[in-house]
């Protein structure tokens, strides 16, 4: 199935780390664009999460990685976004843990995404019950 690029939107996952490092991290990537400029909303199970602007081939931090409780490890964490303009709110596992206003990318695609840092790091993720609302 093909999702449309939305600007406003409700989006969110289970996201629980299988194997791997504890510095794997994993999430939602939203309003990739055409150019592969995007946004990443990650967790760490090292009960840490970021967020982060990829726009031009340079990276932007909007949340370094931050310490948050909210963050259960070795379980399903639900990630959820939700952008009103250039206004966005974060939470995990329906706690609110950050929110930002940022321009850098208006609409554009959503997924889920996760990154390992060290090469040679292997992992496996599971990605669970990702919804996404537009209006």
């Amino acid at each position: 199935t093909t999702v449309p690029a939305v600007s406003d939107f409700y989006t969110t996952v289970g996201v629980k780390r299988d194997s791997g490092p504890l510095s794997m991290a994993n999430g939602l990537m939203f309003r990739k664009d055409s150019n592969g400029n995007y946004y990443i909303f990650v967790v760490r199970d090292d009960q840490s999460f970021g967020v982060w602007l990829y726009k031009g081939g340079q990276w932007t931090t909007l949340y370094d990685w931050t310490r948050s409780s909210a963050i259960q490890p070795g379980a399903v964490n639900q990630l959820t976004v939700v952008a009103q303009g250039t206004h966005m709110v974060f939470w995990i596992n329906g706690q609110q843990v950050g929110a930002t206003d940022d321009s850098g990318i208006g609409s554009g695609l959503v997924g889920v995404v996760y990154e390992l840092f060290n090469a040679g790091d292997r992992g496996t993720v599971e990605f669970s019950n990702f919804e996404l609302r537009a209006p």
